[in-house]
Parts: structure tokens; C-alpha cells; sequence
């Protein structure tokens, strides 16, 4: 379980639990999961809150799709929105298999070492994306594009 930031940015993760193991208990047994129960917790800036999807319990800072089939177009699109928001970490470990090819495949190591060996190539995709304008581009350089682009 991780979550990430809109430059893609592994800010928290948490790989104790077994990948057959539901978001829900995965989530509830995180040291983050457990602070964020709280309402008066102080790690969200106010006004903020997570994109979750339906495996989490929404509160003050957890936001979860609507339930329900028949809803108002209002309540579909903040659905959409909020699931425009979560692809980002769908993104992000798409961005970190990609980088590192040893994740495309079954690891070939004992499982006691699978933490540390995630961990440390997390770390270092948060390192690419920070450094390696090729994978991020800053926003002037995406906004030079653009211009470009338009001018044709």
C-alpha cells in the first residue's frame, strides 16, 4: 500500500501486508492508515484530504467514491473526479515497473529481503523524479512545450 503526490511521488508506503490481504485491513493496520482515522489529525493540510477508492472508510481526510448505481449527475462527477485523481497512483507504480525491469518479472529472492529491495528502488524513483528533468519535465518546460506546440 502507498500513496503518492501529483508528481508522482511515493510520499508513504507500507508493505507489511501480503498482496492478497484487502486495502481495508492494509490500510487500518498502517502507521499512516491509524494516525489518518483520527479526525483531528494534523498530517492533511485543512481543506485537503486522500483520494481513496471504495476499500476505505471516508472521514476528514479520506475522500471515497459515492456508493450507489442511481446517484445525481453532481455526485457522478465528483466520482469521476475522484477517480481522475487516484489513477495517479495507478500511475506511479506503473512508472516504477517500468523504470526498474527486476519488477516485471517474479523476484528471484528470499521474501524476508522483497521489503528493503522495494523500498530502495521507491527511494530512488522519488530520487529520479526529483532530479531527471527527462521523466518530469519542470513546469516551465512543460509550458515551453506548449507554446511551442501552439505556435506551431
Amino acid at each position: 500500500m502507498a500513496g503518492c503526490d501529483h508528481e508522482t511521488k511515493f510520499r508513504w508506503t507500507d508493505i507489511r501486508m501480503p498482496a492478497i490481504c484487502s486495502d481495508y485491513p492494509a490500510w487500518n493496520s498502517s502507521k499512516v492508515g491509524r494516525k489518518l482515522s483520527k479526525d483531528d489529525c494534523d498530517i492533511i493540510l485543512e481543506g485537503h484530504s486522500i483520494a481513496g477508492d471504495n476499500a476505505f472508510v471516508e472521514n476528514m481526510s479520506m475522500s471515497t467514491p459515492i456508493p450507489g448505481l442511481h446517484i445525481s449527475d453532481a455526485k457522478n462527477a465528483y466520482d469521476f473526479y475522484l477517480s481522475q485523481l487516484r489513477i495517479t497512483i495507478e500511475y506511479s507504480f506503473g512508472i516504477l515497473v517500468h523504470r526498474w525491469g527486476i519488477l516485471r518479472r517474479p523476484l528471484l529472492i528470499s521474501i524476508v529481503k522483497v521489503p528493503a529491495l522495494v523500498t530502495c528502488l521507491i527511494r530512488l524513483h522519488n530520487f529520479c523524479i526529483h532530479h531527471d528533468s527527462r521523466w518530469t519535465p519542470s513546469p516551465r518546460q512543460a509550458d515551453d512545450r506548449d507554446i511551442q506546440r501552439a505556435a506551431g
